[in-house]
């Protein structure tokens, strides 16, 4: 992974958040507290509510997103535009349509 600098950061800040919150649904924050914990790396509460305000998580974070909610997360944050992302995104945007965020 690459460092992300200034706006590229505050966007990949942006599309982390809305990662968190269309996987994740209505009580994101609790829900993602417990998914990351059951998982071995244990996150505040106070974090993730500043995840999903825009607040780009640190790297073993987003790899561990990658792995617990699907993968294509790295991608979206890091490479935005690549195949990996908008098959990502579809298929994000497909369990929404088919059953809402869990």
């Amino acid at each position: 992974m690459r460092v992300l600098k200034g706006d590229e950061r505050v966007s990949a800040g942006s599309t982390w958040a809305k990662v968190l919150r269309t996987t994740k649904g209505r009580d994101a924050a609790k829900r993602i507290v417990a998914d990351f914990e059951a998982a071995g790396q244990p996150v505040s509460l106070r974090t993730v509510q500043g995840w999903l305000t825009g607040r780009l998580a640190d790297e073993p974070y987003i790899l561990l997103a990658d792995q617990l909610y699907g993968p294509g997360i790295v991608a979206e944050i890091y490479e935005p535009d690549s195949e990996a992302a908008a098959a990502s995104r579809k298929l994000r945007l497909k369990r929404l349509v088919e059953g809402g965020a869990r």
